[in-house]
């Protein structure tokens, strides 16, 4: 959480900013460590706990209403707060898909900023891929991430080991 409020307040210090990243960690720390389903009863009851105050700050500052906290989103990812707006798209799309191909149609056709959703909901559902969610992503989308360019596959697998290594 310290690293993820630290993170927000470089590039994003607004009271969303600071949601979304404190959100995004937990829901990846939840997916990482957590050895329950992440339902949305359960991951709701897990992110609400951690989110407490921020979520208050939100409705204070009419960010968010007492509707939208943790619901279903079904729509654009789009708008003044896309942040808040993507982290509710990616709750919904790990509490609601059962497979890696599932969550990459969905969020596609919702339109809008899907390549910040996508990432974020695939990179954590990944840490649960043939548990909860099925990997049936085509083969070439494994193997055809630039392999031999600077950031291709071989750069983005040492960075996924560096940053396991440096937090376990």
């Amino acid at each position: 959480m310290r690293i993820a409020q630290l993170q927000a307040g470089l590039t994003h210090c607004t009271p969303g900013g600071l949601f979304s990243s404190k959100a995004v960690a937990l829901m990846a720390h939840y997916a990482m460590r957590e050895d329950v389903s992440m339902s949305y009863q359960n991951l709701n009851v897990y992110l609400n706990h951690y989110l407490e105050e921020d979520i208050q700050t939100l409705y204070r500052n009419e960010l968010l209403d007492e509707c939208s906290c943790f619901s279903s989103w079904n729509g654009r990812v789009a708008g003044e707060e896309v942040g808040i707006i993507t982290t509710l798209a990616v709750f919904e799309l790990l509490t609601s898909c059962d497979s890696l191909l599932s969550i990459l149609r969905k969020t596609i056709e919702w339109g809008g900023d899907t390549d910040s959703v996508a990432s974020i909901a695939l990179g954590i559902a990944s840490c649960r891929r043939g548990v909860e969610y099925k990997d049936d992503l085509p083969d070439w989308m494994l193997h055809g991430l630039e392999p031999g360019r600077k950031f291709g596959r071989e750069f983005l697998n040492m960075t996924s080991k560096n940053l396991m290594d440096k937090y376990e």
